[in-house]
């Protein structure tokens, strides 16, 4: 997706195949199986098994098992999305964080109840805890659900909140 669609800030959404993003839709009840945050220049950061990575948007492109992929843009001041960004950067290096994501799941299953013993502040995240974290220590917050915290997000309530959908593309 070129940078004259993609602006920073925009979150990037996958539907992907396989057995893990398929359990992370089905648990999740969500369209999305892992998202990412655009910081401008072709390039995105994100949370993979790998840790916090920055890697080329182009990364999606031709991904034999992506079935499409989405960007959405977060209603809040171009500032802010600078601010989210920086935010994401900071974080690249990171590692995974395996454990919330059991975390997540169990809570999924009881009605989405928050896990007070989850670290308000981590150096480990997964996609959707690494997005939102980003804005919301840039001052806007994604999601307003009281039965869901920053750091049990799934990649859905990332984009739960106000704004646009930019576009959509087949991976190829």
């Amino acid at each position: 997706m070129p940078d004259r669609v993609l602006l920073p800030g925009d979150i990037i959404c996958t539907h992907t195949g396989g057995l893990v993003p398929w359990l992370i839709r089905r648990l999740s009840r969500s369209e999305w199986s892992h998202v990412a945050l655009y910081i401008g220049g072709g390039e995105m950061v994100e949370a993979l098994g790998a840790g916090v990575v920055r890697r080329s948007v182009q990364a999606y492109e031709g991904r034999r098992r992506s079935r499409y992929c989405m960007a959405w843009r977060p209603d809040c001041p171009e500032e802010v999305k600078a601010r989210a960004c920086q935010n994401a950067v900071e974080a690249i290096g990171y590692k995974y964080d395996y454990s919330a994501i059991w975390g997540i799941w169990l809570a999924i299953w009881q009605y989405r109840i928050n896990r007070p013993n989850k670290k308000q502040e981590s150096s480990r995240f997964f996609c959707s805890e690494l997005v939102a974290v980003a804005f919301h220590q840039a001052g806007h917050d994604l999601f307003n659900m009281k039965s869901v915290n920053l750091h049990n997000a799934a990649p859905q309530d990332c984009i739960m909140g106000e704004g646009a959908r930019v576009a959509g593309w087949p991976a190829t």
